[in-house]
């Protein structure tokens, strides 16, 4: 019982978080857009240049908040390959990475689904 009352108040905390943080996520996105296509591509090179600075970024100013979150930061690490997957366009061979139109509006989306695949 225990537990589904701390699912229950992870996704609401989750959900909150996302809708709070995934408009600077979306604002942040054009910036994938200047690097190279093979980096964004590698999830290693992706993880150390994307997702962990935007993880530490997130959990700096949530006060906290992503504690209420089971596993968050597995949970985000894996959002955010999501995201990658479903809003981001890579071109190896033209070595271009861009983003699919109306990406904005899909951000949020796009992250729960994400974190919905990084549920145990």
């Amino acid at each position: 019982m225990f537990d589904k009352f701390k699912n229950a108040a992870g996704d609401l905390a989750l959900k909150s978080a996302v809708e709070k943080y995934g408009s600077r996520i979306a604002e942040k996105l054009p910036e994938l857009t200047t690097l190279k296509a093979a980096d964004v591509r590698d999830d290693a090179i992706y993880h150390s240049r994307v997702v962990a600075p935007a993880l530490s970024k997130v959990v700096a100013a949530s006060n906290g908040a992503t504690r209420m979150i089971p596993d968050f930061d597995r949970r985000f690490a894996r959002a955010m390959l999501h995201m990658r997957n479903q809003l981001v366009v890579i071109d190896v061979a033209s070595d271009k990475v861009s983003l699919v139109r109306g990406y904005e509006a899909r951000v949020n989306e796009v992250l729960l689904e994400g974190f919905s695949l990084g549920r145990k």
